[in-house]
């Protein structure tokens, strides 16, 4: 073997103990074959410490702040709690150690959060959320974009083909469920928004059960498991999920995903025009609204006005601010037009948050 074949053997073995920087963005990596493979590699990364007794890896780097914890609930079944804090623009990119085997699929409940700028009015950002769900294959490798100053909490469920085949294809309700045209497909990935109730709450309740007990209620701790799967295959839909998301390659999920941070920076502000942001981000007007609306399920402006109507309806009902303030905080001099955006989106009038809380 040549010298070239063994270094560049050596680098793809190793390379999730590198990074680089481009696109505005630390590039780093991380191997994903397994939920304890992925373990190791985070704990060879810089910076890190690990709680071998609780299988807890802490991080405070240049990069992030962090804490991850793992749970191996049985052969082929396992979770990750993730969240992060971030310092710069990052983007975490998953590969592969071929030596080994790569056959875990993850079903994750995920939450983003970022910040505006401070305002004039409230005299702090504000801040909003992402909650989505993403299913995956094991020949998907997925990598994830965050922000500066942005917040990110998962919990992943990961279980293997065998797993798959022994404890959810054996069972009658997946074959009467709608997520088996997915695992038969040859869709990689799916993506869908945080629509159903039970199911997030169910992954916030495994999420604190976790965090909380650990592996000293491991029976606890599997059942919540089981229950939440059992939940998702008999309520997934779908009609729900993003379906021209798996069109976008890597660099045009970049540019969206910078393009939503420039929104929620700028949320307190009135809506930019797509021509502005088209400008600013080098992208033409009609692909930039086509390539949005696959990452995100809906149009730019649709998204900008969700958000901010969000945003409002907190900032009401914590009885700090009248209607007119919050209306002048997102660059709506009408009030009217603002109660109109405000139902729109909330179902409700303002004022009807105004005299509840009263």
């Amino acid at each position: 073997m040549s010298i070239t074949r063994i270094i560049n053997k050596w680098f793809k073995k190793n390379q999730h103990l590198f990074f680089k920087y481009s696109d505005g963005y630390y590039h780093l990596n991380y191997v994903a074959n397994s939920p304890k493979l992925m373990m190791e590699s985070f704990k060879k990364m810089l910076f890190c410490k690990f709680d071998e007794e609780n299988n807890i890896i802490t991080t405070d780097s240049p990069f992030n702040k962090a804490r991850v914890q793992f749970a191996f609930l049985e052969e082929g079944l396992a979770l990750m709690d993730a969240k992060m804090e971030l310092k710069v623009n990052v983007c975490y990119h998953q590969v592969i150690n071929e030596e080994t085997p790569n056959d875990y699929y993850t079903l994750s409940f995920n939450t983003f959060t970022n910040a505006s700028k401070e305002t004039s009015i409230t005299m702090k950002s504000l801040a909003f959320s992402n909650k989505k769900w993403i299913l995956t294959k094991p020949e998907f490798l997925s990598f994830t974009t965050y922000a500066k100053n942005s917040n990110a909490d998962s919990i992943l469920i990961y279980f293997n083909k065998k797993w798959l085949n022994d404890f959810i294809k054996s069972d009658y309700a997946y074959h009467t469920s709608k997520v088996k045209y997915f695992f038969e497909s040859n869709e990689e990935f799916v993506v869908w928004p945080d629509n159903a109730i039970e199911l997030s709450n169910m992954a916030k309740a495994l999420q604190h059960t976790l965090i909380e007990e650990g592996s000293r209620n491991p029976l606890q701790l599997k059942l919540k498991t089981l229950e939440l799967i059992s939940t998702f295959i008999r309520t997934y839909d779908p009609q729900n999920i993003f379906r021209n998301y798996a069109t976008l390659n890597k660099k045009d999920i970049l540019r969206v995903n910078k393009v939503e941070f420039y929104l929620s920076e700028n949320i307190q502000n009135k809506f930019m025009g797509i021509e502005l942001l088209s400008k600013k981000f080098s992208v033409s007007p009609t692909k930039l609204k086509s390539d949005f609306k696959a990452a995100y399920g809906m149009g730019i402006f649709s998204y900008f006005r969700q958000k901010q109507m969000h945003i409002a309806k907190e900032l009401l009902e914590s009885g700090e601010y009248q209607v007119k303030e919050v209306a002048l905080l997102f660059g709506y001099d009408n009030r009217s037009k603002f109660s109109k955006a405000f139902e729109t989106v909330n179902g409700v009038l303002p004022s009807t948050i105004v005299f509840s809380r009263n």
